[in-house]
């Protein structure tokens, strides 16, 4: 079925041409300094001028400001004849877009939230634009500006007028401009009310040569921020869904479509975040690069971000599991241990060229990489939304998350470990790998994969094993993998057999310890039975000394009764 998208905002506004010979910058304004402290603050307020200096670590680092109020600045630059003769400086000049109480230089030192501060210079795509385009961006928005400035390096700096009551509504305001610019790649630190600006008329050194930042053009743009937000009313409005339109359409249910293995359907979900977990050394990698391997076969692109293996282990462990080196070399896009901004360049990267799937071999090291912590839902919701979803949405790419489960066999259930948020982000199918019997290069054995969650129903209902995966040593060190339909499992499943057997002894006999419920079957699908009674709600454990003791939670003795008439 299609993925539906909210609109954007930024759709708006055409994409600025990198090379545009018509879009020409307006000619400096003479005396910028004083039109700005005239145009933007009022005379009894204080502004923040700030030279910057070169600090220990040869950086270039704006100090916290000097402040005066407007018209004690517009004497003293009358006086002086202009700002550079105030402040003798190669590093650069600096002032604050709103303004401050005496000596202020924080968000909370604001009195007024005017202004806000957008700046780029390069698009979604990484290249860079021209200043003239930067400008034809800005007048194309008809945002309020109250000041345009030419930093002297390679960027504009427009100060739009927002005019916000307080910083409670000048934060959603921001969100809208950043909206509106989403495919600009604003500066995100120039959120801040506090933020400081180029001054026009300082100076600055760049690659060697001293140039002057100039005011270019005040006040243009919509009259306010009020009558701009009138002109683009639906900005605010919730993004909809036509469900006529998918009524009218493909309305099927969704199916696994993606890594086709040869056991009659597809083990991912095309479109969502899919997941496979399981205890150390049961092959999560092995698993996921098979999959990958199956789609490289059938002649699509794979992104496999690793941050556990290195570049080399990943190859020689893709080759022996029956990669074709040309398919890794041509269809397999592999990423180690990348930043948070590589990975967003790969989200970029995966919007224009749609690779079918995209593996997180390892969701703990990249959240840790992070400083994230799996076990606060906040990290993992952020994480997700942030760094996964994307490949999703955007992409239209099956996502595969490798991930580990508890150490805790009676506290696991069957997720893995970590935040209870991670469930809910799992929207594609969701698989427990399990030992059938221990494997290594020179010895056969296999795995099996269970569906722990299928939010879709396509692949099959929880606790149903979807197949087996077998690995056996092959010539010249290969290891030949094959996916296998489990054996036929009917009404009767075997841990359908043992749960009927469970549930009779606690019936009868009103508890029992996990040792005793064990002597009903194989140890293995006597656990497997108590994790889904457990998780179904219908038996409950607790701890006593170094025992488990399961019985069956008490049934409901309520009654509905016919109302009286």
């Amino acid at each position: 079925m299609a993925k539906y998208q909210s609109p954007n905002i930024a759709a708006k506004l055409p994409e600025p041409a990198i090379e545009n010979p018509q879009h020409v910058l307006p000619e400096p304004i003479v005396g910028g300094i004083s039109q700005i402290l005239a145009d933007c603050f009022h005379p009894d307020e204080f502004v923040a001028i700030a030279p910057a200096h070169e600090n220990e670590d040869g950086e270039i680092v704006p100090r916290s400001g000097v402040t005066l109020k407007a018209a004690e600045w517009q004497a003293r630059v009358a006086a002086k004849g202009g700002i550079e003769k105030i402040f003798s400086t190669k590093h650069g000049l600096f002032m604050r877009i709103n303004p401050m109480i005496k000596d202020g230089f924080k968000n909370a030192d604001v009195t007024s939230f005017r202004h806000a501060l957008i700046e780029f210079d390069r698009d979604g795509d990484g290249k860079p634009i021209l200043k003239a385009d930067q400008y034809q961006a800005i007048v194309a928005s008809g945002m309020p500006v109250s000041a345009l400035i030419d930093s002297a390096n390679k960027s504009l700096h427009a100060w739009i007028r927002v005019d916000a009551p307080n910083e409670a509504e000048y934060k959603p305001r921001i969100a809208i401009i950043w909206k509106w610019f989403a495919c600009m790649n604003l500066d995100t630190q120039n959120r801040n009310p506090s933020r400081l600006s180029r001054c026009p008329d300082g100076r600055c050194t760049v690659d060697g040569e001293v140039r002057h930042q100039r005011l270019l053009a005040a006040g243009f743009g919509a009259e306010n921020w009020n009558a701009w937000e009138l002109g683009n009313s639906d900005l605010d409005k919730p993004p909809f869904v036509d469900l006529a339109e998918i009524i009218a359409g493909d309305c099927e249910p969704e199916r696994p479509t993606v890594a086709d293995v040869g056991i009659g359907t597809g083990m991912l979900y095309a479109g969502r975040i899919n997941e496979i977990h399981g205890e150390p050394g049961t092959g999560k990698s092995n698993v996921a690069i098979a999959l990958s391997n199956a789609v490289m076969r059938n002649g699509d692109t794979v992104l496999y971000i690793d941050p556990e293996d290195n570049p080399r282990g990943f190859t020689r462990r893709a080759l022996q599991l029956g990669a074709a080196a040309d398919d890794l070399i041509h269809r397999c896009k592999y990423l180690h241990n990348p930043t948070p901004d590589e990975i967003m360049s790969a989200q970029r990267w995966s919007a224009k060229h749609h690779p079918q799937l995209v593996v997180l071999d390892g969701l703990a090291e990249s959240m840790a990489a992070e400083g994230l912590v799996e076990d606060k839902a906040g990290d993992v919701l952020t994480f997700f939304r942030d760094r996964l979803r994307p490949f999703a949405e955007i992409a239209g790419a099956a996502v595969l998350v490798s991930d580990h489960v508890a150490k805790s066999s009676e506290d696991r259930g069957r997720w893995s470990r970590g935040s209870g948020a991670k469930l809910g982000r799992y929207d594609g199918a969701s698989y427990n790998l399990s030992l059938i019997e221990a494997y290594s290069p020179g010895r056969a054995g296999a795995v099996r994969l269970t569906i722990a969650k299928d939010r879709n129903g396509g692949a099959g209902p929880t606790g149903h094993d979807i197949a087996e995966v077998h690995f056996a040593p092959g010539d010249g060190n290969l290891t030949i993998v094959t996916f296998r339909k489990p054996e036929q499992q009917g009404p009767l499943h075997r841990s359908d057999a043992v749960i009927v057997r469970i549930v009779s002894l606690l019936s009868s006999q009103g508890e029992a310890t996990k040792r005793e419920l064990r002597s009903l079957g194989k140890s293995q699908a006597v656990d497997q039975a108590i994790r889904l009674l457990t998780e179904e709600g219908r038996v409950l454990y607790a701890k006593r000394g170094c025992s488990h003791v399961y019985s069956l939670r008490a049934k409901c003795t309520y009654q509905l009764r016919k109302k009286a008439s």
